[in-house]
């Protein structure tokens, strides 16, 4: 957990990578998140549903959990490499693993 709620970032419209490469497409659900984005006013509990279901749908989630999971696993590899005390590698890799397995 990071200590904040789920969907908090959405209700703040804030462009995470997920938002960004959704954004980046041409595809029609791209077009609605920019828009859903770039509207006034706050975001409703519909709006929420509805970015989330467009990030989904564009496979920008997917794709940068992909590219997260890639980047842990590089850099655990080099860590290795390194030879680090057990316990702290240990430690490392769990942090991770949670990082980028979680629920939400």
């Amino acid at each position: 957990m990071t200590g904040k709620p789920a969907l908090s970032d959405l209700r703040s419209r804030k462009v995470t990578v997920p938002v960004a490469a959704a954004m980046a497409g041409h595809t029609p659900q791209a077009q609605s998140l920019r828009a859903l984005y770039s509207a006034d006013g706050p975001m409703g509990e519909e709006d929420h549903a509805r970015a989330r279901a467009l990030i989904e749908q564009t496979g920008a989630r997917e794709a940068t959990l992909r590219r997260a999971r890639r980047h842990t696993a590089d850099a655990l590899h080099l860590l290795d490499r390194v030879r680090p005390e057990p316990v702290a590698a240990a430690e490392l890799a769990a942090l991770a693993h949670l990082i980028t397995h979680r629920n939400h």
